[in-house]
């Protein structure tokens, strides 16, 4: 799921020059059982975290800082462990 949105997010910042802060800006819903969370969205990079059940995954992109730890990379979904 955190790949759709990296690719929501990226079609949204190329049309408005900013990353949507909320998932209807992005007429975006994530799958069954899947919660997601926009934590941070502006016009330098957004982060998220997607959780479902006991699993949580977050990923950031652009100038942002990375909302876990476990998240060393910008781009690159990461799931904690």
């Amino acid at each position: 799921e955190l790949y759709r949105l990296m690719v929501s997010q990226g079609a949204h910042f190329e049309e408005t020059g900013y990353y949507a802060r909320d998932l209807e800006s992005l007429d975006f819903e994530p799958g069954s059982g899947v919660r997601i969370d926009l934590l941070q969205a502006d016009g330098n990079g957004f982060s998220a975290i997607a959780t479902s059940g006991d699993a949580e995954c977050a990923v950031y992109s652009g100038g942002v800082r990375s909302p876990r730890g476990y998240v060393s990379l910008p781009d690159r979904p990461s799931c904690r462990e």
